[in-house]
């Protein structure tokens, strides 16, 4: 047949994609449409792999295919635009050679064209992208433009429904339209939207923009286990800060008002979808995003971007803006930002009331106190306010200030106006788009308003291409996993329903109310103790036992012998017993603040929680704002003065109120006694290295010990490591100066112990099976990268090191902190070396001082903490008495 009958051309830009191609043929080759109807274009950009070589053989062997060979490697846009100088096709798309096309894919597609009553009213073609899973072969409708396709295949208008956007590949456009405007794609958009670029420039050349939203015809998007797309890999890299702004959608909003008198509305709701993913990231505590806050040229070029989009935005689109589940915190700091000043900086919530007071809530865009003015029942009151600050991208974005006010009239004054109180609404994501259709009878579609409803041997089949697996090999899988449910005893006691009704009959039983009725619960992790939990129970159960105080850790704990011939009251963690005694106590203490620590009874199991008080693991010396904010403490004690002064100030992005921060030391600060002045010379040096949150990602992904003992030795991690650990001058100094090295080994560091290099005669500690203080007490000093031990030692009077040779990137979001308010040679407690041998000068310099600390860090030390005495315990004690009802 002449390629000029070909219905839809399909442009397949092919690179680095040998693993996942061979599946994405077996889907062409199965769809059900008349091959003459597609006419599929592959280009090979420079594939380093052999799936270029694979699209040429198969090309071969099809009428309908062309392959095409790129001059050079230059990205999926000018493979495209290659793909489009051979296109001849009415109707063009794109498909990505790592996912699957559905059977029916394009047969569904050429129906919908057929059912329009006028074919001349569609100026695009929409499908539908299902999620697929790179290692199950499972598919999800949890595309976050899903809600789409959930009233069928039908036609919307983008000037009615400006929702329906459109920003992927996935999407059918005439060809005569795309050369009569001479659109290609713009190969200096990186590294992604060049896709929806110029689908956008495409849909601006329409009055009034027509989509058939194709229900029926599935994409199944393959996300990569190993996170290498684009879209996936996009985050890290700068062009997706800058160019893919300036040249996609900057240059987008240039050519809309150029067309129009003013932003069309889904030009809008594009741009906020595309703006509010950024913004989203930041809030992960392992974002993404958090280099650029490392970068100060990068984010000053970012920011500005931003803010020449939002003054193209009207404020009212930000505000009903519901593509997403936007966070509240990311909507109101966003509108405070760039529209703050415009509605009086501030906007005030009302979130709730108790018997005697409402909680309030202000979002403003600068804060000062002496401009704030409460009213309840016309007369002026002064409520203590918790203030905190919301950053993105390093920059302050908006203050939020909480307050509660006594009941009655109430009125808020800022800058001398009053301000209007707001409902919180959160804006949930549109389901569906509007009922309107463009279809008539018939055309309104065999597929009526149901919802995706895929038929299990297509889903087998999907599965089969995505694992390569044989659909043999699955029903054999299948039948196994369902014998041996059938074989699986039942195991009633573990339906979550007994569960809680089990443990709940034994908490309101009389003997068990009569024991652990009011009682306080402490803990430090499910495995472990050592740490603040067990400090605070030793107090207690010493020095006040007349508090009804247990201690829960799991029984097959290292320490947990050792606290039981202490006289520890101990229950294991997750009997029957303790979750009873959870539901009946009084308080519950712990070290962590994840959830088995607060919750030892589940919350989704009880609904039930107590006052929680946070002794903490170490002092918040970085941003943890993201993983701590969402927590409700009753009490969060903070280990040091400084720590205290910057959590509950104005600047802290830490939301906690006033009333719950409190400066009262930690518990574990009470065993370490004072050793300033000690000639401390015949001590070791303690040395503790911390891990590194991305070495544990990348290292799962290496199977082969070999090849992982390969891949970490040409680690910057290991190399600076080794070359400290391996110097010749760091055993003369230690060696001739000290007692030698006390290497405390972290756990994944345990599998590469033989290759660390350490001096002869180093011993190495197993924080697991060696108390951490005693080894600390039995040092000379300690050096470490980012230990939050390193204020225990310092605590002591002992010289505290850090080696922070990767500084740069460690608050660069690959760990679950950011860079915070602690600097160690600005505010710091010891100072900072970038390489080996600034190290070991350092430390050469304080062996001569029989390991005492700079004089500088010495005066530090007493202001820093505040109170260094042996009363933690009991003023925590004290302040969770006064706490508790």
């Amino acid at each position: 047949m002449s390629s000029n009958h070909y219905l839809f051309s399909v442009l397949i830009a092919t690179y680095n994609v040998s693993d996942y191609i061979k599946a994405f043929l077996k889907s062409l080759e199965w769809q059900s449409i008349a091959p003459s109807k597609v006419q599929y274009i592959f280009v090979d950009d420079c594939s380093p792999d052999d799936s270029g070589e694979i699209a040429r053989k198969w090309c071969e062997k099809h009428d309908n295919a062309v392959y095409v060979k790129s001059s050079q490697n230059a990205g999926p846009a000018n493979a495209r635009n290659l793909g489009l100088e051979v296109a001849t096709g009415k109707w063009i798309t794109a498909a990505d050679p790592d996912d699957i096309l559905d059977r029916d894919y394009f047969a569904n597609v050429e129906r919908i064209l057929h059912q329009a009553d006028n074919l001349d009213d569609i100026a695009m073609v929409s499908t539908r992208v299902l999620v697929l899973n790179d290692e199950t072969g499972v598919f999800k409708d949890n595309h976050p433009l899903g809600f789409k396709f959930r009233n069928g295949d039908r036609l919307v208008s983008l000037v009615e429904d400006p929702y329906a956007i459109q920003l992927g590949a996935t999407a059918f456009m005439r060809r005569d339209r795309i050369e009569e405007l001479g659109l290609r794609y713009r190969t200096d958009i990186k590294p992604t939207f060049e896709d929806a670029h110029l689908l956008s420039l495409y849909l601006l050349s329409f009055d009034e923009p027509v989509m058939a939203l194709a229900s029926s015809a599935l994409y199944y998007y393959r996300k990569r286990s190993n996170n290498s797309s684009l879209v996936q890999s996009g985050w890290a890299r700068r062009e997706k800060y800058t160019t893919l702004f300036e040249n996609g959608y900057l240059d987008l909003t240039k050519h809309a008002l150029e067309q129009k008198d003013k932003l069309p509305d889904w030009v809008i709701a594009l741009l906020l979808y595309e703006l509010v993913w950024y913004f989203q990231e930041e809030m992960a505590m392992r974002s993404k995003t958090a280099w650029v806050s490392e970068d100060p040229e990068l984010k000053a070029r970012f920011l500005n971007n931003v803010a020449q989009i939002f003054a193209l935005i009207p404020p009212k689109k930000l505000l009903e803006f519901k593509i997403q589940n936007v966070r509240w915190v990311v909507r109101e700091s966003l509108f405070m930002y760039y529209y703050g000043e415009r509605f009086g900086g501030a906007r005030l919530y009302e979130w709730g009331a108790s018997k005697t007071a409402r909680s309030y809530t202000l979002m403003m865009k600068d804060f000062d106190c002496n401009e704030l003015a409460f009213f309840v029942d016309g007369r002026q009151v002064h409520p203590e306010m918790s203030v905190c600050s919301r950053y993105f991208f390093g920059e302050r974005f908006a203050f939020e200030v909480s307050f509660d006010l006594p009941l009655g009239e109430t009125a808020i004054f800022y800058r001398g106006r009053m301000v209007s109180k707001l409902q919180v609404t959160v804006r949930k994501p549109v389901r569906v788009l509007s009922e309107k259709h463009f279809l008539q009878g018939q055309a309104a579609l065999s597929q009526g308003r149901r919802d995706l409803d895929v038929k299990k041997k297509i889903r087998r089949e999907v599965k089969s291409l995505t694992t390569r697996t044989s659909m043999s090999q699955l029903a054999w899988q299948r039948a196994r996993a369902q014998m041996a449910l059938k074989l699986k005893p039942s195991k009633i006691d573990d339906h979550e329903g007994l569960i809680r009704n089990r443990v709940r009959a034994l908490a309101a039983s009389e003997k068990f109310q009569e024991k652990y009725a009011g009682c306080w619960l402490v803990m430090d992790r499910p495995m472990s103790a050592s740490d603040n939990g067990e400090h605070l129970y030793r107090y207690l159960l010493n020095e006040r036992p007349d508090i009804n105080a247990y201690f829960i850790l799991d029984p097959t704990a290292a320490a947990w012998p050792r606290l039981a011939a202490e006289g520890f009251k101990l229950l294991a963690f997750g009997s029957d017993e303790a979750m009873a005694a959870f539901l009946v106590a009084k308080a519950m203490l712990s070290s962590d603040a994840i959830e088995a620590c607060m919750y030892p009874a589940p919350r989704r199991i009880f609904k039930h929680s107590v006052p929680f008080f946070f002794l903490q693991h170490g002092i918040t010396g970085n941003d943890i704002s993201r993983w701590l904010n969402d927590k409700r403490f009753s009490g969060f004690i903070c280990g040091a003065k400084a720590e205290y002064d910057y959590l509950s100030s104005v600047d802290s992005p830490f939301t906690f109120k006033n009333d719950v921060l409190v400066n009262l030391g930690f518990a574990r600060f009470d065993a370490l006694p004072d050793a300033t002045g000690h000639d401390l010379s015949s001590k070791p040096l303690l040395i503790m290295p911390t891990w590194r949150g991305n070495l544990t990602d990348e290292l799962k992904q290496i199977t082969d010990p070999s090849l992982r003992r390969t891949y970490f030795t040409n680690t910057e991690f290991y190399r600076k490591w080794h070359e400290l650990l391996s110097s010749p001058k760091l055993r003369t100094i230690t060696h001739n100066k000290a007692g030698g090295i006390i290497f405390v080994l972290h756990p994944n560091l345990a599998q590469f112990k033989d290759i660390l290099s350490l001096p002869e005669g180093t011993v190495i500690a197993d924080l697991s099976k060696d108390d951490f203080q005693e080894i600390l007490l039995n040092s000379c000093a300690l050096l470490t990268d980012y230990s939050s031990t390193a204020f225990d030692a310092a605590y002591t009077g002992r010289a505290i090191f850090y080696y922070r040779f990767d500084e740069d990137t460690i608050f660069s979001g690959e760990n679950n902190f950011r860079r915070g308010w602690y600097e160690p040679e600005e505010n710091g407690l010891g100072p900072v070396a970038l390489n080996p041998n600034q190290m070991l000068d350092l430390l050469d310099k304080c062996a001569n001082r029989r390991w005492q600390p700079d004089l500088r860090y010495r005066k530090r030390r007493r202001r820093f903490f505040g109170q260094i005495d042996n009363h933690n315990s009991q003023r925590i004690v004290e302040f969770v008495e006064k706490q508790l009802p």
